[in-house]
């Protein structure tokens, strides 16, 4: 049997008993469509009550495959394309947003005419609640023990920044800018610390010159000091000479203290001898 139209209007090719509308059997079903034209489209349209919900089909003119429902799925030489009409050289997945991969790495979508809503980012906040966060070595679940991976849970990078709106995934770019805040926090502390530590060191040459100048100081007192010494050496020893001189001087008041007694002893013996000289002249003359 090769066409069977059954009388509920049902098509089959193949088989004499279509379950569907058009049933096609057979050993490597073929359906072919054949445009005979080199430009247009090749396409299976799905409706609902009349109304388009979608369709399947070929771009003759530009040579792929799409799949149309609110947007287009497109593939062309083995690339794909959603939400586009056309895939740019290069782009082994290319998305509507912007972002693709070239079948090595993944590139999102960052210009600025792309996003709204700027705010300010603190990036010590930022850097304390990274530095917060648990990091695991771990492998998804259906992987083999030996599959091992770095980083943290999702939830718990949701609960420390609520980026991205889904707390069971993490965003390339959300954890990309969250890393990039943190290095320029730990760059401005690296040049406030630097800052600092030009501003110590400033003070110590400072120190430094002070303890220079008192270490002159010191030297130019001890030098001072060692004259004044040599002053008071010289005049001790000076003085150890007026105490001898003093003792010598007493000792020759004592001297001639001495001598004044024994010449006032002297004198009044000699009065005493003149007297008697002149009484025994006076008696000598009165006999």
């Amino acid at each position: 049997v090769r066409l069977k139209v059954a009388d509920n209007g049902r098509i089959g090719i193949g088989t004499t008993a279509p379950t569907s509308i058009l049933d096609i059997r057979g050993y490597d079903p073929t359906l072919i469509l054949d445009n005979a034209a080199t430009t247009g489209n090749h396409t299976l349209e799905f409706q609902e009550n009349s109304v388009f919900r979608g369709s399947v089909g070929y771009s003759l003119t530009s040579d792929y495959l799409f799949l149309y429902e609110d947007g287009t799925v497109m593939v062309q030489n083995g690339n794909l394309g959603v939400g586009i009409t056309s895939i740019p050289a290069g782009h082994r997945i290319s998305l509507s947003g912007g972002a693709y991969s070239n079948g090595s790495t993944w590139t999102n979508s960052s210009s600025r005419d792309v996003k709204e809503n700027f705010l300010t980012v603190d990036n010590q906040t930022v850097l304390e609640r990274l530095s917060a966060l648990p990091i695991t070595e771990w492998n998804y679940i259906g992987e083999g023990v030996e599959d091992k991976h770095i980083g943290p849970m999702a939830e718990d990078f949701y609960e420390a920044f609520g980026l991205g709106g889904d707390p069971e995934a993490i965003s390339t770019v959300d954890i990309a800018g969250v890393n990039v805040a943190a290095i320029q926090a730990l760059y401005q502390n690296q040049q406030d610390l630097k800052k600092l530590n030009q501003e110590q060191n400033l003070k110590l040459l400072s120190l430094q010159g002070r303890i220079s100048d008192l270490t002159k100081d010191k030297a130019a007192l001890q030098s001072h000091n060692d004259q004044l010494q040599l002053i008071v050496d010289d005049l001790l020893s000076r003085d150890d000479l007026i105490r001898l001189l003093t003792r010598t001087i007493q000792d020759q008041q004592q001297i001639i203290s001495r001598q004044d007694k024994e010449l006032k002893s002297l004198l009044d013996r000699v009065e005493k001898l003149e007297k008697m000289s002149e009484t025994n002249r006076t008696i000598s003359k009165n006999e």
